[in-house]
């Protein structure tokens, strides 16, 4: 029998991406899938193009953050989940769903809180190797919990089944087990994560790279009020770059690097893993419990160039021994290596897999 699931996160990037794939996974195999996100989510699903051909129902439900607020600012927002919590009871009422996904942010919190309620089975999705602070509030009660790491701190390992991060289908389809080889002369490095920390990706990194401005080709996405002035450095130094505040074509992108720079979200560890890229991590230090730190230090296929006073120095000596060193081509190649072997593949199958094992549905 086809099960009634609903699938809910928050509307960042991080968390829709794995939550549309395991719903498109649950639909494909007959199942009705409802989303519930919040208003990011649904300009995000409006955007993306999946809002019409794959939810039976999509709906928002008020939420909002209470981390970091002032006490009345505290209050208002447990209001505003309160009235979230009775939205989502009067949908869950309607729908009577065998099951409720959660990929954390807390949107989902009002549905979870909801679920609880009604006693609906609560699965969960965890991308990060530290969990997050949603996930680690509802864990006591699921009954499974995916994990993107094989050793997640926050949440009791005997729940976790380690399913890897669902990725964008296009960069899924890079992933095969032969490691990445020089793609030309001269290196490319792709340069990601300008929107966070400009000081670190628009000023310290370019200082480093002068070094080998003969020997390298850089991609790099760059703040807007940066644009002019890091163009200038690199033309001032002849490096060859191509700077954009976004980059459209990762898939592109990622299949043209040889080295990558990079922040260590759960979503550009796994993707830049499965395309073979190594890739120096240089993790978000104001990031929720300093998640971005413990997933760069558990993902296979990168070195980590934690963000301090020292960052100058060792970012150099990293990228002279994947640039400069006589070994550097056998390093890159045995990173590529070590990130495709640790990248899961197809894990919004196994997400899916999961979740219908423990009630009773079709595995597809």
């Amino acid at each position: 029998m086809n099960k009634k699931i609903i699938v809910t996160t928050g509307g960042t990037g991080g968390h829709m991406y794995p939550a549309i794939k395991t719903a498109q996974r649950l639909h494909k195999t007959g199942n009705q899938v409802y989303m519930f996100t919040d208003k990011r989510g649904m300009d995000w699903c409006d955007s993306s193009g999946v809002r019409n051909h794959i939810y039976e129902k999509i709906a928002t439900v008020p939420s909002r953050d209470v981390v970091g607020r002032g006490v009345v600012s505290k209050c208002v927002s447990l209001l505003i989940i309160a009235r979230g919590v009775l939205v989502a009871c009067g949908h869950i009422r309607r729908i009577k769903p065998h099951a409720v996904v959660g990929f954390g942010g807390y949107a989902s919190v009002p549905v979870l809180v909801a679920c609880r309620v009604l006693r609906i089975p609560i699965f969960l999705h965890e991308q990060n190797a530290y969990a997050g602070r949603v996930n680690r509030l509802f864990a006591r009660w699921a009954k499974r919990i995916a994990v993107s790491f094989v050793h997640t701190r926050g949440i009791d390992a005997s729940l976790c089944e380690c399913t890897g991060n669902p990725i964008r289908s296009d960069i899924a389809k890079l992933y095969i087990k032969t490691p990445c080889v020089k793609k030309s002369d001269k290196i490319h490095i792709l340069i990601t994560g300008g929107s966070q920390g400009a000081e670190v990706f628009g000023d310290v990194v370019p200082k480093v790279l002068q070094k080998y401005a003969d020997k390298i080709q850089i991609i790099q996405q760059v703040r807007p009020e940066q644009m002019d002035t890091v163009q200038q450095f690199y033309t001032d130094t002849d490096i060859d770059a191509t700077l954009s505040p976004f980059i459209d074509d990762m898939v592109n992108a990622l299949q043209w690097a040889d080295i990558a720079i990079a922040r260590s979200g759960a979503s550009t560890v796994m993707e830049n893993a499965c395309a073979g890229v190594p890739t120096v991590f240089v993790p978000y230090k104001y990031a929720a419990d300093n998640h971005q730190y413990y997933n760069a230090t558990d993902a296979d296929g990168g070195v980590v160039v934690p963000q301090t006073d020292d960052m100058q120095n060792l970012l150099q000596k990293t990228l002279d021994l994947l640039i400069l060193d006589t070994n550097a081509h056998i390093l890159r190649t045995d990173l590529s290596r070590a990130g495709k072997r640790f990248f899961v593949a197809d894990a919004d199958k196994k997400v899916a897999n999961m979740v219908m094992r423990c009630i009773g549905g079709y595995v597809g």
